[in-house]
């Protein structure tokens, strides 16, 4: 969305109507225009009785008796063509919105900051948007910048209050993202201070800083003392100890827990593991931190597999010269500093040794967060070849499930039997797959002509690969003629529980 020079015709008929804001001359600062009059010209759709229409924008710019008249106009970018962000509800003035009928949610023209007295407005209105068992209120804003005499386009917004969508409306709503925005005027930076919200039932609640008319994102800083940075954290874990214990708040990550470290004589550096509050989802997040006295310190995230459903590891195109080896699973450490977690739920790790090759330590990770938990066998090791650290995750069992629609929920995959011979990495799990279940926490798997799925266990044997990682082969198993899912318990310790889900065979 940007600003065009309005052409003749159109600033011919504008000018027949009367503006919804006139400003100036302006004392705020010294600025490129000393008069601007906005107006929206709505246009009916329609018949007469019609309350559909669009909304046209226009801006008079004017100093010297010079004046300079400009329009809005949308960019039809890819999936957008058939959206028109000014499409309009005429004579509604969102009164059923829940929101005051003050200056901030009326339809019409003001000032975007109060007692500054610069070119800087706010033009909104509404739309409603009905379906068959749905109903939307929408606030459409759009912010005009005429500091420079080059005006711009500061932001569009809109605002979404929805009710409806059938049986399944007041569960698929709930499952939906909201995002919040509030923003104050910094007058140092001459730009709106953000600050985004995100929440929802399946949702981790984060905040995001950033600047309005730039873009520029504004990242916290770290308590006085503590590392700013997961590879600072890494580097001073290396040398001194008294950071095992601790969980410092690492900008864009929230409290990071220290896991472990793995080092080798012939391979360069020191591998520190660590763990820290899921981003994308309730499931912690993994790191490795190779802390190298000869170079740069690199941090690195080991993603975990699932046990099913995915495909073998696939080294990327801007990952082939690179040491340690990377995989689609170990990536470089994305964190973004301008995020915050908006509450204060702190996850816990337990640390226990699984095992110990020449090349490959591996370790169990139990994760705990609230009354929810996950078990992740964790693994540092070197590529003989290459003479590089090689890590890899596979995740074993999680209490942390899925939404799947109309409020009913999807377990993940979990290894209800666990068989390792002592000195031996390699396992044989007995899987339990994926189920849906009902809002009554019944199960609900069915196929596409609504008959119960078979509920067969799933053999998996997993194994090391001194090159990739963790390798698992799968198998099917003997599916008993019982067909009950199991359902998963883990202990705070990480011991896992599957039993028999009693009465709740599909039917």
């Amino acid at each position: 969305m940007h600003l065009v020079p309005a052409l003749a015709d159109e600033i011919a008929h504008v000018e027949k109507s009367k503006p919804e804001i006139t400003a100036g001359p302006f004392t705020g600062g010294k600025f490129a225009y000393d008069r601007v009059d906005i107006y929206l010209v709505q246009t009916k759709r329609g018949n007469e009785d019609s309350t559909e229409g669009s909304v046209s924008l226009y801006a008079r710019a004017s100093r010297n008796q010079k004046e300079s008249w400009f329009k809005v106009a949308q960019d039809k970018e890819a999936g957008m063509v058939n959206y028109d962000f000014f499409d309009l509800t005429i004579g509604d003035a969102g009164d059923d919105s829940g929101e005051s009928t003050d200056e901030n949610s009326a339809t019409g023209a003001s000032f975007a900051v109060k007692n500054l007295n610069a070119p800087i407005f706010k033009v909104s209105w509404w739309k409603h948007e009905t379906g068959a068992s749905t109903f939307a209120q929408v606030r459409k804003m759009v912010l005009l910048d005429f500091r420079t005499s080059t005006p711009r386009i500061m932001a569009a917004l809109q605002c979404v209050s929805a009710e409806g969508g059938g049986a399944c409306g007041v569960y698929d709503n709930g499952a939906v993202p909201t995002t919040t925005l509030a923003c104050n005027w910094d007058a140092a930076k001459a730009d709106f201070l953000c600050t985004s919200t995100a929440t929802g039932d399946y949702t981790v609640p984060l905040t995001h800083r950033f600047y309005l008319a730039s873009g520029a994102d504004v990242p916290y800083t770290a308590k006085e003392g503590d590392p700013p940075t997961l590879e600072t954290l890494g580097a001073w874990s290396a040398i001194d100890r008294s950071w095992v214990t601790k969980k410092p708040d690492i900008p864009g990550l929230g409290p990071v827990s220290y896991l472990t470290q793995y080092s080798r004589d012939d391979v360069r550096g020191t591998a520190v593991l660590f763990a820290s509050r899921g981003r994308d989802s309730s499931e912690a997040r993994f790191f490795a931190v190779i802390v190298d006295p000869q170079g740069p310190t690199l941090a690195l995230e080991i993603r975990p597999q699932p046990l099913v459903d995915e495909n073998p590891p696939v080294r990327g195109a801007d990952q082939v010269v690179s040491a340690p080896d990377l995989q689609a699973s170990v990536v470089p450490a994305e964190i973004h500093p301008a995020e915050k977690f908006a509450d204060d739920v702190q996850p816990s790790f337990q640390v226990k040794t699984l095992g110990t090759l020449p090349n490959v330590s591996v370790w169990q990770v139990t994760a705990k967060q609230g009354n929810m938990h996950e078990v992740v066998w964790l693994a540092a090791g070197r590529n003989p070849t290459t003479s590089r650290f090689v890590f890899s995750a596979i995740r074993i069992a999680s209490e942390v499930g899925d939404y799947a629609g109309c409020g009913s929920g999807r377990s993940k995959p979990f290894a209800a039997v666990i068989e390792r011979r002592e000195g031996f990495l390699d396992a044989l799990l007995d899987v339990v797959p994926s189920h849906r279940y009902d809002l009554e926490g019944k199960l609900a798997d069915s196929d596409d002509q609504g008959q119960p799925n078979m509920l067969c266990p799933i053999k998996i044997k997993l194994s090391w690969n001194n090159s990739i990682g963790f390798v698992r082969d799968e198998s099917a198993a003997d599916c008993p003629d019982t067909r009950r899912a199991r359902n998963l318990s883990i202990s705070d310790t990480g011991e896992i529980t599957a039993k028999p889900d009693e009465g709740n065979v599909p039917n």
